[in-house]
């Protein structure tokens, strides 16, 4: 029974997550009214907790979710391989969670407007030799400044 909860907990995490894309697909005014100040708000929030440690954290993490998972996976087998319908059930569950939280603070942000349309830029093609020009001028102004940094440190 347990294993069976599971799997209907996952599809009902995955139809949520697919609803989600679905109405911010269709319905992009309704959804990005209020989505982009909600995700950079838990973003920030997240952003502030994790800043308070120097290293990179869901690195640690993922490494403690590989970990628990080779762990959990060695009990089931050292039980004859009892339970592993009710293991694989969690695995899946996890990562619909993990989907549905995923795509619900960031992924939705792949239906939003484009950047050009957000600030009034206009977009179209650029030729090769336009292309070659702007290529050509910043990198004169990238040199031009780190000569004038070079100049400062010589003379300071």
């Amino acid at each position: 029974m347990k294993t069976l909860g599971r799997l209907i907990l996952s599809a009902i995490f995955l139809l949520l997550t697919g609803v989600m894309a679905a109405v911010a697909h269709s319905a992009p005014e309704l959804v990005f009214a209020f989505y982009p100040d909600f995700s950079r708000g838990i973003l920030s929030a997240l952003a502030s907790v994790t800043a308070a440690v120097p290293f990179c954290v869901w690195e640690i993490l993922l490494l403690l979710a590989v970990l628990w998972l080779v762990y959990t996976l060695v009990r089931v087998f050292r039980h004859h391989g009892r339970g592993i319908l009710s293991w694989l059930s969690g695995i899946v569950l996890t990562l619909c969670v993990f989907l549905f939280a995923f795509v619900g603070v960031w992924g939705l942000n792949h239906f939003g407007p484009d950047v050009s349309q957000q600030l009034g830029l206009s977009v179209r093609e650029y030729s090769a030799a336009e292309l070659t020009e702007a290529t050509r001028y910043y990198a004169q102004q990238a040199t031009r400044i780190l000569e004038l940094r070079i100049r400062i440190l010589h003379a300071g």
